[in-house]
């Protein structure tokens, strides 16, 4: 049977190693990059394509977790922006992410908690917290079968949080013809609303959101087109 201070160290979405790097880094010392206003379109383009992510946080040590999740924050920014009905699928998936992933934060502070001191106003927090968790009888006596259930239980969870992360990376690989380098996809992008709008921004000096709001533009004005062609 596994000791209360060992399930007190299980984080849900990740391993024991995890959640000390997790603590050792210390997410309060670490500067993000929260909008992707401020995001430089050249470094979204690095995370999408070549998955580096050190452009999204300014100091600092993060672990894989910590990124994924700042990460998916800034992908929701953008898939918002952008609007179409593709990219609010996309958006719908992360928010689901989101979703498990604090359900994982509360319900690991809460095992953590509950596992470190046997607590009955943890223990109640624990049961409303899920109806389901209500059905244990959390004694002193059962309280380490009890906790490594609820972490058990928690497994598919984390099983959909994983399938739903690959759900999206495939989503966002660029479709297309075979050779296509997906980095040129963005240029082709702003070269087309530069056409359009008469305007000569740079991917090398426009933010993400300056690029998915002119994309969301030039869609909705292909759209008009498409749409006055059709009735005349």
């Amino acid at each position: 049977m596994q000791s209360l201070n060992a399930i007190a160290k299980t984080d849900i979405h990740g391993d024991q190693s995890d959640t000390q790097t997790s603590k050792n880094t210390g997410q309060s010392n670490i500067v993000w990059c929260n909008s992707i206003s401020r995001l430089k379109l050249l470094d979204f383009i690095d995370c999408v394509v070549h998955k580096n992510y050190s452009s999204i946080f300014v100091n600092g040590n993060p672990n894989e977790d910590e990124i994924q999740e700042k990460w998916i924050v800034l992908l929701s920014q953008y898939y918002k922006v952008r609007g179409d009905s593709q990219n609010n699928e996309k958006n719908e998936l992360i928010f689901r992410m989101q979703e498990l992933r604090l359900r994982a934060a509360i319900i690991t502070m809460l095992l953590n908690s509950v596992g470190m001191i046997y607590s009955p106003t943890l223990i109640q927090t624990l049961r409303d917290f899920d109806e389901a968790f209500s059905e244990f009888q959390f004694t002193e006596d059962t309280i380490n079968d009890d906790l490594q259930l609820i972490v058990n239980m928690e497994k598919m969870n984390e099983v959909e949080y994983r399938s739903l992360k690959e759900e999206l990376e495939s989503m966002e690989k660029v479709s297309g013809v075979t050779g296509i380098n997906p980095e040129q996809v963005f240029y082709d992008w702003v070269a087309s609303y530069n056409e359009a709008f008469k305007t000569s921004l740079c991917v090398e000096n426009i933010s993400t959101f300056t690029y998915a709001n002119n994309c969301k533009r030039l869609d909705e004005d292909c759209s008009k087109i498409e749409m006055y062609q059709s009735q005349n």
